[in-house]
């Protein structure tokens, strides 16, 4: 998986206006048909303020093919995973009533 650079439309990208995939990337590793790959790409993300776009590419010789969001319950899913940067707490002080009377 690699990042990429550019805007695009959903609706709009094709093979011929897609963003320009960039050097970076991360491996999968094997994938097997029919099934689901969870791949961690934090180090492509990290430090990112913006959006990002992300880019399947392939070095095999093998015939790969995708699901389209289209084809239902087998389309890809982007599964976002966040860990908060730095933990707070916060205190409350509350006085204690005063006294009877007073």
């Amino acid at each position: 998986m690699r990042i990429a650079e550019g805007r695009w439309k959903e609706r709009q990208i094709n093979f011929v206006n897609a963003p320009r995939p960039l050097p970076r990337f991360v491996g999968s590793g094997p994938l097997r048909a029919q099934s689901w790959k969870a791949v961690d790409v934090t180090s492509l993300v990290a430090g990112l303020l913006s959006s990002v776009n992300l880019v399947l590419v392939t070095t095999s010789a093998n015939d790969t093919r995708f699901a389209s969001r289209e084809t239902g319950l087998h389309g890809p899913r982007l599964v976002v995973e966040t860990v908060p940067t730095e933990t707070t707490t916060s205190t409350r002080t509350v006085a204690p009533p005063p006294p009877p009377g007073g």
